[in-house]
């Protein structure tokens, strides 16, 4: 009787276990469909939205050129007014930032701002790995200047840029 209760026992875990698996697989199938449908339905809005967005603004380039808040006019215009006032002289980046905040109409303190000085020296350095820009060491200061070559390139340049 024990050998009949354990094929009968066996024969019972399996069916529970068929009718499980085949419980489970209906339910997989189910939510398979499921997920089709909330894809398409996102797909739908997703359309939707885009269009809806289409009337409202123009998409935006993938790499949108940043307009710089700390100055009115392009730091690049600025430092090549500054530059060609003096095209020979050495100046150190607070002289240069000085004179761009005076032609960008900007009060000036006693101390320059550290924003503005900051976006100065990046501008300058961009210039100098561009070679517009010569740069030296004077009394452990970093000065600038223009040279009568790229006096003429920079402005060539910078109304090709208009």
């Amino acid at each position: 009787m024990t050998k009949q209760k354990s094929t009968l026992e066996n024969a019972l875990e399996e069916a529970i276990e068929e009718t499980e698996k085949k419980e489970i697989a209906a339910q997989i199938k189910q939510l398979h469909k499921e997920l089709k449908d909330l894809e398409r339905k996102i797909s739908d809005y997703r359309v939707a939205l885009n269009h809806a967005k289409g009337r409202e603004e123009p998409p935006l380039p993938s790499n949108p050129k940043f307009r710089n808040l700390r100055f009115q006019t392009s730091p690049q215009e600025l430092i090549a007014q500054v530059l060609k006032q003096e095209p020979s002289k050495w100046l150190s980046v607070k002289e240069i930032t000085y004179q761009a905040m005076k032609l960008d109409g900007q009060e000036i303190e006693e101390v320059i701002p550290y924003k503005q000085s900051q976006t100065i020296a990046c501008t300058l350095n961009y210039l100098k790995y561009k070679s517009l820009v010569e740069k030296c060491l004077i009394d452990n200061s970093q000065h600038r200047r223009n040279t009568s070559i790229n006096c003429a390139l920079f402005e060539v340049r910078r109304l090709s840029s208009r």
